[in-house]
């Protein structure tokens, strides 16, 4: 099993260009660890929560490569 901070350690050397975007990435990851089969608005605690990970998707400085 993964432990909580497998994310933070993963990605702190990650930078975004916004330390916002790197801290939601970590917090996503860490949702998405828990229970990777959910779609996001079942990863994320609460509806503000959730549209920040669309946010999150949909910004410019967010590239998967």
């Amino acid at each position: 099993m993964i432990s909580d901070n497998w994310a933070e350690t993963e990605f702190c050397t990650l930078d975004l260009g916004d330390e916002r975007l790197n801290k939601r990435l970590v917090k996503m990851t860490q949702g998405f660890l828990k229970t990777p089969e959910s779609p996001i608005n079942k990863v994320c605690e609460n509806w503000g929560d959730t549209k920040a990970a669309y946010r999150f998707f949909k910004n410019e400085n967010v590239d998967y490569r």
